[in-house]
């Protein structure tokens, strides 16, 4: 039984789930398994279950994926996104003292950066970033939030 609490073979071609419409019954790999047409025109064998358990189901290729990447991102993400591309900080130097570093500081150098609801500014460009230790890292933002006073 599907999530729906129906057999996937009650379901019928045409129907739709999100962006994606079932086309025909597929008996390979499995008897749940359905031929799909995403409105991107992307064709895919899957089953039912990942269309219906899904709050808006599509191929999930860009440009179609929903849940791609923002243009305008939270801090937090923007940060998870940071690590992503470069790696973690402690695998660099201190930029400030040469040390081991520890942290991504932001070098505010953004003509249009990002404030945080806690008024830490921030940028979607993860190359506005060094890497540094914990306490250059804190005169960094001191000296910047002085100078910006």
């Amino acid at each position: 039984m599907s999530p729906l609490g129906r057999n996937p073979l009650w379901h019928a071609p045409g129907e739709r789930f999100g962006r994606v419409v079932l086309i025909e019954h597929v008996r390979q790999p499995s008897h749940k398994h359905w031929r799909m047409r995403c409105d991107c025109g992307r064709e895919f064998v899957r089953q039912i279950s990942t269309l219906t358990g899904s709050a808006n189901p599509s191929c999930g290729f860009q440009p179609c994926n929903p849940r791609g990447r923002s243009d305008v991102v939270t801090y937090a993400a923007a940060h998870y996104r940071l690590y992503a591309e470069r790696g973690p900080a402690r695998d660099y130097e201190c930029v400030v003292c040469g040390g081991p570093a520890r942290e991504w500081a932001y070098d505010y150098t953004d003509p249009s950066p990002l404030v945080a609801p806690t008024g830490t500014h921030y940028s979607m460009d993860s190359w506005r970033y060094r890497p540094m230790c914990c306490s250059c890292h804190t005169l960094h933002d001191n000296r910047t939030k002085e100078s910006s006073q």
